[in-house]
């Protein structure tokens, strides 16, 4: 099983990655990074970049990738290896978006694909955007739920806006009189806070 993709993805698309690792054993030392990067909660750091939507990293056991291939009638290798996935879902240009995670999380990336055949760490961003294209993972189809235009920042002001709304409308005591001046202090309350 080798990935199929030899191209970057459209922009505003989703992508993934499957590596294997560079010795046997490299799935036990991938579950106990996984399990310390619960401890520096990369995700605030993953915010900074602007235009992820969606970023997620998996193990696949040899038990599970014999059984997904039995179940599609394929027969499995000898033998079979574990593998690491990574799924992401972004908005905007393929390369800028990869740079971001280089910059901003290049020690989680060392930390989660540094046993992962053919990674490096401490690579640039070069060398980074080159071992993606090696490993990625294009889906057969994408639904672009918000557009090619809309960026992460306005996906979450239009999900906080739509909560906002939802409580301003259960909200008891706004009465006619009052809901204008009422309604338009919610928008800049909205605004202020996004």
């Amino acid at each position: 099983m080798q990935p199929v993709a030899t191209e970057p993805p459209a922009r505003s698309s989703a992508f993934g990655t499957r590596t294997g690792f560079k010795r046997p054993g490299g799935s036990v030392s991938a579950a106990l990074k996984f399990a310390a990067l619960r401890l520096f909660k990369p995700e605030q750091d993953a915010r900074a970049i602007g235009s992820l939507h969606f970023a997620y990293w998996a193990l696949l056991s040899r038990r599970r990738i014999t059984q997904l291939l039995r179940a599609s009638g394929q027969k499995a290798p000898t033998p079979v290896r574990s593998q690491l996935l990574f799924f992401s879902d972004f908005s905007g240009d393929w390369e800028v978006y990869l740079a971001g995670f280089n910059v901003v999380l290049l020690l989680v990336l060392d930390l989660v694909w540094g046993n992962a055949t053919g990674w490096k760490n401490d690579m640039n961003l070069d060398q980074y955007l080159e071992y993606i294209r090696e490993h990625q993972l294009l889906p057969p189809v994408y639904f672009q739920a918000y557009g090619d235009k809309a960026t992460v920042y306005d996906v979450r002001c239009a999900i906080a806006l739509s909560e906002e709304l939802d409580e301003f409308v259960a909200s008891a005591g706004h009465d006619f009189a009052n809901f204008e001046s009422a309604y338009a202090d919610l928008l800049t309350n909205v605004g202020t806070r996004i």
